[in-house]
């Protein structure tokens, strides 16, 4: 329920002309990508996507051996900085700050998914 509440203010949003198109888009992406990139990644390696799984970032560095209160903080810094993000952007004139700010975080999350998989591969090679 509160997912799809943040989704329909989010649509109105950009409806009525509160925000631009990529503002909500940047300030949900930390769920937004998470979602995406594991349901990707599951699909080609040809998971049940609709099965259970622990495949999800934040699942995964928990693994790795964050506790779950050192991944929340990290979640929570996370959108706080997408977020401002967003709301910095938004209050520029209107242009390419939206895309150029969707690029930013767009190479962000790339360096943080690398990181991730890069702890992975270290762990399972015993380093």
């Amino acid at each position: 329920p509160m997912g799809f509440a943040a989704a329909s203010l989010a649509l109105w949003g950009v409806r009525v002309g509160y925000f631009a198109w990529w503002a909500p888009l940047l300030f949900f992406s930390p769920f937004v990508v998470d979602a995406t990139v594991t349901l990707i990644r599951r699909a080609l390696r040809r998971e049940r996507v609709w099965q259970a799984h622990r495949s999800h970032f934040y699942q995964r560095v928990v693994l790795l051996g964050w506790s779950h209160r050192r991944t929340v903080l990290a979640e929570y810094v996370l959108m706080l900085a997408a977020g401002g993000t967003a709301v910095v952007l938004s209050s520029q004139k209107p242009g390419i700050s939206g895309v150029g700010g969707l690029a930013l975080w767009a190479l962000i999350y790339l360096v943080l998914a690398l990181l991730v998989t890069r702890a992975e591969r270290r762990r399972r090679a015993g380093r």
